[in-house]
């Protein structure tokens, strides 16, 4: 006779079938997962509009050419960060879909999410340049320490948004795991 520890285990690893979503779990999944990525271009334009007021005002008090190239290639930058936000807001699923087409429609968006996320990163790189211009046009007279704590607090940043977004790429791929798993069954 099994003992209660060997029946635990059978049932924790079981075999489970997969469960089939409905077309309202799909439909209510799309509209929150668009809501998210809405919240999440907003939070993004808030912080861009502070960089944008930030970088414009010094760009306009700058006492050099160097300093105002950088600032207005920050501005240049973020505007190109927000053009490619901008694109990416996933749309609503069509109220005419079936089940079927509700899943690949929404699949389709989960991959468009997937792969900004996954392309952040290179368009971050567009706000090098302006930062290269600022240090290099504050660097004379700037102790190499300070200038290094700037660029490296730089880099962390970068870092760390690389690293929020590969997991949210994570959690992405996950959900289209799901779907993949709901449509076979």
């Amino acid at each position: 006779m099994a003992n209660e520890g060997d029946i635990l285990n059978i049932w924790q690893n079981q075999r489970v079938e997969g469960s089939a979503m409905s077309i309202d779990d799909i439909r209510t999944r799309a509209r929150q997962f668009r809501n998210e990525m809405r919240w999440r271009n907003f939070r993004e334009y808030f912080g861009f509009t502070i960089v944008l007021t930030c970088s414009s005002c010094a760009a306009w008090d700058a006492r050099s050419t160097v300093a105002r190239a950088g600032f207005l290639a920050v501005i240049a930058g973020v505007f190109y960060l927000a053009g490619q936000l901008h694109r990416s807001v996933p749309a609503d699923v069509p109220a005419n879909l079936g089940l079927m087409d509700c899943i690949t429609f929404h699949r389709h968006e989960l991959e468009r999410q997937l792969e900004v996320y996954r392309r952040t990163w290179q368009w971050i790189l567009a706000l090098v340049p302006g930062l290269a211009l600022v240090t290099a046009s504050a660097a004379k007279g700037t102790p190499l320490a300070l200038l290094c704590a700037v660029w490296g607090t730089w880099v962390l940043a970068f870092v760390r948004v690389r690293k929020r977004d590969q997991d949210k790429a994570s959690d992405i791929e996950r959900q289209i795991c799901e779907l993949d798993a709901a449509q076979r069954h």
